[in-house]
Parts: structure tokens; C-alpha cells; sequence
């Protein structure tokens, strides 16, 4: 979990990570820590998905949109 609060404080982000354990709480909080970190609130180009009703078409289609950005 080292890393990952370095990286989190750094901003910069590894493509993948597991987050896996029996602390549901911990994994939540660390779930909940990279996507305010990542996003920095702005949830527009977001998705997250999750469990085994992942809809592969929906998927592929967001992966296949260019993303957003907005010039403030």
C-alpha cells in the first residue's frame, strides 16, 4: 500500500491496479482515494464498472469514444 499512497500523492497512476484483501473497509477507502485523485472531482469522463454484469458492448463503445475535455 506504499506505493499506492505514493503514487496517489504524486498523481501519477500505474494502468492497472488489484486492490484485494479481507478489509473491505480498506479497499473501499483506497478505491475511493484513486478516483477523487485521478478525476479530481470531474467525473465526466469516468466509468467505472464492477461484479459479473459488466455489458461488454457498453464497454467497448466507451473505449471506443474520445474523451471530453473541458477548457476552463
Amino acid at each position: 500500500m506504499q506505493t499506492l499512497n505514493q503514487d496517489i500523492k504524486n498523481n501519477s497512476f500505474k494502468p492497472v491496479y488489484l486492490l484485494y484483501g479481507e478489509e473491505a473497509f480498506l479497499k473501499n477507502s483506497y478505491k475511493n482515494q484513486m478516483k477523487s485523485a485521478i478525476t479530481q472531482g470531474d467525473t465526466m469522463n469516468f466509468n467505472q464498472f464492477g461484479g459479473k454484469s459488466i455489458d461488454v458492448k457498453e464497454l467497448i463503445s466507451l473505449a471506443d469514444t474520445m474523451p471530453f475535455r473541458r477548457n476552463d
